[in-house]
């Protein structure tokens, strides 16, 4: 196979007709990835994130998206102590307004981005636009979930 540069063109001037392709290429993937990002409500101070200790794992990051009428919760954690292999339990998840009160709840279970993987990560998508000043509970438990459903309603507790 000849690669050989035409005679009387530089190898810089070869590459010049794809340089416009790229550039507009470029902006491209940019601005629809731009477009596609949610409104972060942890950095704009509509959602504060609260986490808790737990024997076998350390949060180490919730991110918290409004897009359109949803509210996308993404977050990973880790085992608190080196070692490998799957980490025993759940997630709960709560959202709770500036009164207290719980707008949403619900058990979830998580999984490992890879089998080699220390960091094990969840998500979960809600159909809600939480007031400011609510508060997202993180929770890790050792144990299994109890209900067999995932999410449920927040409920009334007597």
């Amino acid at each position: 196979m000849n690669h050989a540069i035409p005679k009387g063109l530089s190898a810089a001037n070869a590459i010049r007709p794809m340089h416009g392709f790229l550039m507009i290429l470029i902006a491209a993937v940019l601005v629809n990835g731009c477009a596609t990002q949610g409104r972060d409500l942890v950095h704009d101070r509509t959602v504060t994130v609260e986490s808790g200790p737990s024997p076998l794992a350390t949060v180490r990051r919730v991110t918290v998206e409004q897009r359109g009428p949803d509210m996308e919760i993404r977050g990973e954690f880790s085992r608190r102590w080196p070692g490998r292999g799957p980490i025993p339990g759940h997630i709960d998840v709560s959202l709770i307004d500036r009164d207290g009160t719980a707008l949403w709840e619900a058990s979830l279970d998580y999984r490992r981005r890879s089998i080699k993987s220390r960091i094990t990560v969840f998500h979960v998508k809600l159909e809600v636009e939480p007031p400011p000043g609510s508060t997202l509970r993180v929770l890790h438990h050792n144990a299994p979930i109890h209900e067999p459903t995932n999410h449920r309603e927040a409920q009334p507790r007597g």
